[in-house]
């Protein structure tokens, strides 16, 4: 049905695209942005790594601008630690992490 819908919205007019919008956002619940996303054909990339038996998806990394001033604090290998251990933890935010990671520090200096 997707597939259906992408096509005639890529080649209809604005007036056309609109309609279609209307009846694809009532007949599948999607919000009107997401089904921009959705029918206008842009890839949105995803990385997918198991961790602890299931499945966790991840949206792919943004580009770092050319034109960033300032250095950087961590370097690759320090970025690819962390996000190591964040997986370890089950992906939990900033707030949650912080102590969990105080708790272990032991064991995760041994990695």
């Amino acid at each position: 049905m997707k597939r259906e819908y992408r096509l005639c919205y890529q080649k209809a007019t604005k007036k056309e695209k609109s309609a279609l919008l209307s009846e694809f956002t009532k007949l599948t619940g999607y919000n009107r942005k997401s089904a921009v996303r959705l029918l206008s054909g842009k890839p949105v990339r995803e990385v997918v790594v198991n961790g602890n038996g299931k499945t966790v998806k991840f949206k792919s990394e943004k580009k770092r601008p050319a034109n960033r001033n300032g250095k950087r604090k961590y370097d690759d290998e320090v970025i690819a630690s962390l996000r190591l251990v964040w997986t370890f933890f089950w992906c939990k935010c900033g707030k949650i992490l912080a102590p969990l990671m105080r708790q272990q520090m032991k064991y995760i200096a041994a990695l």
